[in-house]
């Protein structure tokens, strides 16, 4: 594949295109909130979970952020883009924004910050840190609690994030996520069409792209489980149990069935057999 070599750049895509929420108090004692929308975040740790986001200092939630020590990431959905952009490209300092585009605020589980009503998935952050980087700050900050739209649960409480609609930025355009392609740990899995797949002996699975290090390092395990069951058979004679008052590491006694029978009824016959040869060439020396 041929490439030119272009000079340093921020080209990574996609990247989120999260709403962010904030609140502050003013210093008459009322009240501000804003959203705003931001391309630069990301998990920064699975164990404790912790995550980013970089903003400009001009920015005018800046210093909200930076004063209240709070902020909401809220997933970005399709019936959401419009609005996304608009919170991207607008200023809370010249008008309500969130009123603007017709959005609203809900109370947050843990935070005073507020969650974005509409987004299905909203994650509680409390600032730990505040790094200067240059034309950005990282505000890094611990997840303290996740909310989650009931809809995207299933029967068994399980999370389909796939039912949300996601949708993702890149260089300057907003995309829907597609087609589903594959799940961690795909590649290793046996196939029965052809080799690819199959993990060579002691290899082990990186688990970097996991929401959770227990998660996948679990998933690791069923996978070596489930490779493991596939050329494994099960051993019939371990598995069954030693009868009453036998140790099950100690040899059975020989039954006194028919089997037995019949092998004692060939030893008896073999001996005979040889009685008769050894007195038939005792007879020809003579």
């Amino acid at each position: 594949m041929s490439k030119v070599s272009w000079k340093g750049t921020v080209l990574l895509a996609p990247v989120p295109a999260a709403i962010v929420t904030c609140r502050d108090i003013t210093e008459d004692g009322g009240e501000r909130v804003n959203a705003l929308t931001v391309g630069w975040c990301g998990v920064l740790c699975s164990h404790p979970p912790k995550t980013y986001i970089s903003l400009r200092p001009s920015r005018y939630s800046y210093d909200m952020i930076k004063h209240s020590r709070e902020f909401v990431i809220n997933l970005t959905t399709e019936s959401l883009s419009r609005a996304a952009d608009y919170l991207g490209v607008r200023s809370g300092r010249d008008e309500d924004k969130l009123a603007a585009v017709g959005l609203h605020t809900e109370p947050a589980s843990e935070l005073s910050a507020p969650l974005l009503a509409e987004s299905p998935v909203c994650l509680e952050c409390r600032v730990c840190d505040i790094m200067p980087l240059g034309s950005h700050d990282m505000f890094l900050a611990d997840i303290a609690a996740v909310d989650v739209d009931e809809s995207l649960l299933d029967e068994h409480g399980r999370l389909m994030l796939e039912r949300a609609g996601l949708i993702a930025y890149a260089h300057g355009d907003y995309y829907r996520l597609g087609e589903r392609i594959g799940d961690f740990g795909f590649s290793v899995r046996r196939r029965k069409s052809d080799g690819y797949g199959k993990r060579p002996s002691g290899a082990k699975l990186h688990t970097d792209m996991s929401i959770s290090e227990k998660d996948t390092s679990d998933a690791a395990r069923s996978i070596r489980r489930r490779g493991s069951e596939a050329k494994e058979p099960v051993d019939a004679a371990r598995e069954t149990p030693a009868p009453a008052g036998q140790h099950k590491h100690s040899p059975a006694r020989k039954s006194s069935g028919t089997a037995g029978e019949k092998h004692r009824k060939n030893c008896v016959s073999t001996s005979k057999r040889k009685s008769k040869a050894a007195a038939g060439g005792r007879g020809r020396r003579k």
